[in-house]
């Protein structure tokens, strides 16, 4: 008994330092431009890429690629990301429209029609598709592309002021301020909340 409780106490000690997690921690000095990182995402690729105050990064699982206003990025405060059906990196930025990269290189409202065709507002931008890959733009105003084309007045859920949304079943919520509301078909929405 007199050598039961130090070898229990032994072992105990010895299975908390094998159950300590293996966490990496990556900064400015590893390549990250900085520390304020205010979005992240996944792409198809495994690439994991990462909006900060300081440009666009790209991470390979060793390397940090930071894409910055000199490669083509609109606004170097990138605070929301989205990939969609096609493949675009959807880029929300802090003072500029929507951008998204495609095949290595940016697009703008300068540098492609369907951005230019798109009025949004500048600010907070949020991304949501469905599932026929109709992707809303959500800027106070917001936009609907589908099959890479801009849905105008025609489609009067575009009336309707939407900062977030979320599909749950056949069921279309949307969000504004503090209402919650179910959006119809017709574009006729029902505040829940």
């Amino acid at each position: 008994m007199r050598f039961f409780f130090p070898i229990l106490f032994i072992l105990c000690y010895l299975g908390v330092f094998s159950q300590s997690p293996g966490y990496l921690h990556y900064d400015i000095e590893d390549g990250l431009p900085s520390n304020l990182i205010y979005c992240a995402i996944q792409d198809r690729e495994g690439y994991l890429w990462f909006g900060t105050d300081k440009g666009l990064t790209r991470f390979d699982g060793e390397h940090f690629k930071t894409y910055t206003t000199l490669e083509g990025l609109p606004d170097p405060e990138v605070i929301n990301l989205y990939e969609d059906f096609y493949g675009r990196l959807w880029i929300g930025c802090f003072s500029t429209k929507a951008a998204y990269r495609l095949g290595g290189q940016f697009f703008t409202a300068k540098n492609d029609t369907l951005l230019k065709s798109l009025s949004l507002s500048l600010g907070k931008v949020d991304f949501f598709e469905e599932q026929d890959s109709t992707l809303w733009i959500l800027s106070g105003r917001q936009a609907m592309i589908r099959n890479n084309t801009t849905l105008k007045h025609g489609d009067p859920r575009l009336n309707i002021r939407i900062e977030k949304m979320h599909r749950i079943d056949t069921t279309l919520l949307g969000l504004y301020g503090n209402i919650v509301f179910k959006i119809e078909p017709t574009g006729k929405f029902k505040e829940l909340y």
